[in-house]
């Protein structure tokens, strides 16, 4: 939003204060707070769950204030009340003609779509889109001209009932506004709302929830641009290097993935390869502008460049030595393991610190997928700093005590432990995880397993349990089989001359029953629940029939009241013989469509293969499930005490199948999956309900998953992920995190043609951890997605190397995370700070000036940089909101220099 803000306001001289969000695939509640920030007041929205859009409209509540929390800013909601294009076909079609007949039925038309809508709202406002996708065919000017006639012939046959006129979303927002202000300080009506709308179901069954894990390849790409495209601009800020132009162009390459078709995956194949093309050009230009602000700032006088380490292995020569500069882009000490991929080592490696003294390392043997090794040592980089390493090979005669370690592999024989010294892996002799450990507590009991979730062509974007044919046959079975029960009534006047055909028709009754709620069964929902409650009830009217016949007295007692219920007693044989077939049926139906097409919603996998490789820095457990698929567990010793276990998960699309990996522990967490909302450190339940199949109980997890206790205070499982994925919770302290999918048929969602990831291997990461609280879990996620970024010098640069050096004046407060700083001109010193408050607590004070030195002048603005609010100030200390961002625009003094 902030780069299509600032082109409108360069070319149009406009900022937009209403947002149009009108084919998003679901909202999340994180949405308001961000768009708050980013000076928007009001949003148009469409796609909500269906129930969610009903029960709005029951309310008269389409329009309402949303807010994260009652004590947030609220941005004004509109729902459209059915969808976003025009209100009848006929309308788009008869537009063309412009005959004075069409023109009086459209108008009549609209006029009754207005009268029926403006139930859903509480303000006399009705608006109507005017328009839709397919429309653009039509001549512009033909089509203003028919549509004020229109409008004329409303107002004329319609007048002091119905005002219509051309308005936009603007004008609908401010004469709405007082409104919905005052009915909330009346408390009239449910004007403000605080959750958000997710998972989105367009009718019952129809759950949208496929794409959240979709070419995860692309999500995955889109993560590391972002990184890699906020540290440019951070460096670019800092170091005095102008490259506005080219990170303007890369962030603009990047926003294209924000349309809601591309980062969901939704959009064709030729359009997700064009936006991988752009992604690719966006990385590429940010690892330049990165390397040039490093190489001219630690070498002003030379000529050297430093160029990104890519997945492209490392020649290493034994003549020269290769120079490693190791970016920071996080604004605290890192102490972590970096790893490089090398070419096949003939001889011993040696890593060598600033100081030239050699630095503990490991190499890592190649994997089944790579067929390359991996040189790790540990490094510790200072706040937004660089420190550089030299790596060389040498002789055999060098001791074992400086060169790098090699790695043992080998293959368990029964249980066994990994330690890095700060947290214990536990395994059993399959090499599958046990439990985890930190320091001397009690142990953490979890389990991981790699599952397949099962789905059938036709429902690639609905985890659906049977066919889809399925559903639609019952229904059918069922209407037939009571017309032609009800025609054969009328022929036979005495019901005990067709209880055949009740019976055969029972039968096409009972299976299309079984049709309809095979879905239900095996999540044993309410709807079966209430079908066995109604059988028995059937059941236990037959035998009373039976009983009243043995017992003359009581039958001539119930039914002697009442001379014209003789037709109970007539119906009451052929109605109990229909129940019993209809319940037989149905479970025979559906015990035999389970045996003939088993289905599992989820299906372990088993372990073909399994190693441990143990050395000083790297500890890991890889498993091989299949060719396809494999998983590593890695304990990496960084020196620090971040406690977490890192699970990387290698899975190649397999066709009509869902991939994910599964975590068993015993928290009691009654089916509760905890997620992020949209990035933000904003943790939002999602429950699952029985009354949903396993699709809609699949929900969006942008950076973190966590199961916590629902009742008692106690251990919490903490999954942090290294890109946007789904997640569900289907039994309580388990959690599966999906991983790849390979449907087989379009969907008629908005894919127009089958999913082609056939060649696109992920390489999905993860990290464990838990604990009674979620303290360092924000910092940990943030290392996790702002990776420490290597750099290869060309040349050989002399010794001695310069020293680690920071590019920060001092540290930022504690839970103080720097978004971004950008430059706001090509030349200039005006510069866009944006930061977050990751940490719990209160609001925090926050001096800018450890960003930038010395300040002339702060204001505060939205996220967009632009028109900045409230007035100036020359004090550097600025105060920021736990869980919100803060931007600012903040001028320097004099040339800004390099610190």
């Amino acid at each position: 939003m902030t780069i299509g803000h600032q082109f409108l306001f360069e070319n149009f001289g406009i900022t937009p204060k209403v947002a149009w969000q009108i084919d998003v695939f679901g909202h999340s509640k994180g949405m308001a707070s961000v768009l708050w920030q980013m000076n928007i007041t009001a949003v148009f929205l469409n796609r909500l769950p269906y129930s969610a859009k009903e029960d709005l409209a029951r309310r008269r509540s389409l329009d309402f204030l949303w807010q994260t929390a009652p004590s947030k800013p609220a941005v004004l909601a509109h729902v459209l009340h059915s969808q976003y294009y025009f209100p009848y076909k006929q309308c788009r079609n008869q537009l063309r003609e412009a005959r004075d007949e069409d023109i009086a039925a459209i108008a009549d038309l609209l006029a009754s779509v207005a009268i029926r809508r403006s139930y859903g709202y509480s303000t006399n406002r009705v608006a109507i889109v005017w328009g839709d996708d397919f429309a653009y065919d039509v001549k512009p000017q033909l089509k203003l001209h028919n549509t004020a006639r229109i409008i004329e012939r409303i107002n004329s046959k319609y007048a002091g009932r119905i005002n219509c006129k051309f308005a936009t979303a603007s004008d609908y927002v401010d004469a709405v506004r007082p409104t919905l202000l005052q009915n909330k300080r009346d408390k009239k009506i449910n004007a403000a709302g605080y959750d958000d709308f997710l998972p989105y179901a367009e009718s019952p069954g129809d759950w949208w929830t496929g794409f959240y894990f979709s070419r995860p390849l692309l999500k995955q790409e889109a993560r590391k641009t972002e990184a890699m495209l906020r540290g440019a601009h951070i460096a670019s800020a800092l170091l005095a290097k102008s490259h506005r132009t080219t990170l303007l162009h890369a962030s603009r390459e990047l926003s294209l993935l924000a349309h809601h078709d591309a980062i969901t995956g939704t959009a064709a194949t030729s359009a997700v390869m064009d936006y991988a093309t752009r992604m690719k050009r966006a990385r590429k230009e940010s690892a330049e502008v990165m390397g040039a602000c490093i190489a001219s700032t630690l070498y002003p006088s030379e000529t050297t460049k430093a160029m990104l380490l890519d997945e492209a292995p490392l020649s290493l020569d034994v003549n020269s030595s290769t120079v490693i500069a190791v970016l920071n882009t996080l604004t605290w000490d890192r102490a972590e393991v970096l790893c490089v991929n090398i070419k096949q080592l003939t001889s011993k490696v040696v890593v060598r610190s600033p100081t030239g003294d050699s630095v503990s390392a490991q190499i890592l043997p190649p994997q089944p997928y790579e067929g390359y090794d991996r040189l790790c040592w540990r490094v510790s980089v200072p706040p937004f700093g660089v420190v550089l390493y030299r790596i060389s090979l040498v002789d055999s005669e060098t001791s074992a005590s400086a060169s790098a370690a090699l790695t043992a592999v080998s293959t368990p024989r029964g249980n066994f432990k990994l330690t890095n010294g700060n947290f214990t892996a536990m395994f059993d002799k399959t090499c599958q995880l046990q439990g985890l450990q930190k320091g001397d507590s009690a142990p953490f009991v979890i389990t991981n397993q790699i599952v397949s979730y099962q789905t059938f062509e036709g429902g690639p974007y609905v985890f659906c349990i049977g066919r889809r044919w399925l559903q639609r046959c019952g229904p059918c079975l069922c209407v037939i089989a009571f017309l032609t029960y009800t025609l054969s009534s009328h022929l036979f006047k005495d019901a005990g001359k067709h209880r055949t055909y009740v019976w055969a028709l029972s039968l096409l009754i009972g299976a299309g029953l079984s049709l309809i709620l095979l879905d239900e069964i095996l999540l044993i929902s309410p709807m079966y629940k209430y079908t066995i409650i109604f059988t028995a009830f059937l059941v236990g009217c037959c035998l009373l029939r039976r009983f009243c016949m043995h017992k003359p007295w009581l039958g001539g007692r119930l039914f002697k009241c009442c001379t014209s219920c003789s037709w109970v007693v007539a119906w009451t044989g052929p109605l109990s013989l229909a129940a019993t077939t209809v319940v037989c049926t149905s479970a025979l139906v559906v015990i035999a469509l389970l045996c003939v097409f088993p289905v599992h919603i989820a299906t372990p996998l088993e372990i073909k293969n399994a190693a441990v490789q143990q050395g000083p820095l790297v500890q890991s457990v890889h498993v091989i499930i299949s060719s396809e698929i494999s998983q590593t567990v890695t304990l990496w010793n960084t020196g620090g005490s971040r406690p977490v276990v890192e699970v990387t998960s290698h899975v190649e699309p397999a066709r009509n199948q869902q991939i994910g990996t599964r975590f068993k522990t015993s928290i009691a967490n009654n089916r509760v999956v905890t997620v992020d909302s949209m990035g933000l450190p904003l943790l939002t339940t999602r429950p699952f309900s029985y009354n949903r199949l396993f699709s809609g109980n699949v929900f969006p997890a942008t950076s973190v998953a966590a199961l916590q206790p629902s009742r008692a205070p106690g251990q919490s499982l903490y999954v942090l992920l290294s890109q946007s994925t789904a997640v569900a919770s289907l039994a309580s302290g388990k959690l599966d995190v999906m991983l790849h999918r390979r449907p087989t048929t379009n969907d008629d969602k908005g894919l127009h043609d089958d999913l082609s990831d056939d060649h696109s291997r992920i390489d999905f990461r993860s990290w464990l951890s838990y604990g009674n609280t979620d303290a360092g879990i924000q910092q940990a996620l943030l290392e996790l997605n702002h990776p420490l970024f290597g750099f290869r010098f060309t040349g050989d640069p002399r010794d001695p190397l310069p020293l680690p050096r920071t590019f920060l004046p001092s540290a930022l407060p504690k839970g103080v995370h720097l978004e971004t700083v950008q430059r706001l001109t090509e030349s200039g010193n005006q510069f866009g700070v944006r930061l977050l408050h990751t940490g719990g607590g209160g609001i925090v004070a926050c001096d800018l000036s450890a960003v930038l030195g010395r300040l002339r002048s702060v204001q505060r603005t939205s996220l967009t940089f632009l028109h900045p609010w409230g007035e100036p100030t020359t004090s550097s200390v600025v105060e920021v909101v736990p869980n919100e961002y803060a931007a600012f625009v903040v001028e320097t003094q004099g040339p800004h220099t390099v610190y």
